[in-house]
C-alpha cells in the first residue's frame, strides 16, 4: 500500500527513531528473561560512574531538560555494565511516567538515588484487588482437586 509513496524526511526519522526503540527494547527484555532462567552469566567489570550515566542516558532518548541530574565525584564501580544499564533505565523511565514533579538523580561517592515524586496509591484497591487475585487463584489452585487427580 506504501509502496509508492514515500514519508516525508521528519515522519521517516521518527519512525526509525521507534523501530529503533522498539528493538532496544526487545533485546533488553529478552536480556533480563535470560537473566531470571539463569541462561546469561553476569560480566563485572569495573567502569566510571560518569560513563554509566552518559549510556543510560543514550538509552533513555529523553529530553536531559526533563531531569535533574547531580554527580560528585568520579567513582569506579564494578558490575556488568549493560545489565546496570538496563536496571538505572528502567528506574530512571519509571520516575519520568509516574512522577508528578521532576525526577533528580543524585550520585555521592556509590550510592545513587532516583528522586521522584508521584501521586499516592490507592491502598483500599490494592488490598480488595489482592484478596480478590487471592481467591482466583485458589479457586484456580485447589490442591484438593488436583491430588485426587494424581
Amino acid at each position: 500500500m506504501l509502496k509508492n509513496r514515500t514519508l516525508p524526511k521528519k515522519s521517516k526519522e521518527r519512525f526509525e527513531q521507534i523501530l529503533s526503540r522498539l528493538d532496544l527494547l526487545l533485546r533488553e527484555f529478552a536480556k533480563v528473561e535470560r537473566v531470571t532462567l539463569d541462561e546469561f552469566t553476569l560480566n563485572p567489570k569495573e567502569f566510571r560512574v560518569v560513563d554509566l550515566f552518559d549510556h543510560v542516558l543514550d538509552l533513555l532518548m529523553v529530553d536531559l531538560s526533563k531531569i535533574d541530574i547531580y554527580i560528585e565525584g568520579n567513582e569506579i564501580i564494578l558490575a556488568d555494565f549493560e545489565m546496570f544499564s538496563v536496571a538505572l533505565k528502567n528506574l530512571i523511565d519509571n520516575a519520568l511516567r509516574y512522577s508528578s514533579s521532576k525526577p533528580k538523580i543524585v550520585v555521592r561517592g556509590k550510592k545513587i538515588s532516583i528522586i521522584s515524586t508521584g501521586e499516592p496509591l490507592d491502598t483500599q484497591m490494592f488490598k480488595n484487588n489482592s484478596i480478590e487475585n487471592l481467591k482466583r487463584a485458589r479457586e484456580d489452585w485447589d490442591l484438593e482437586s488436583i491430588s485426587q487427580k494424581v
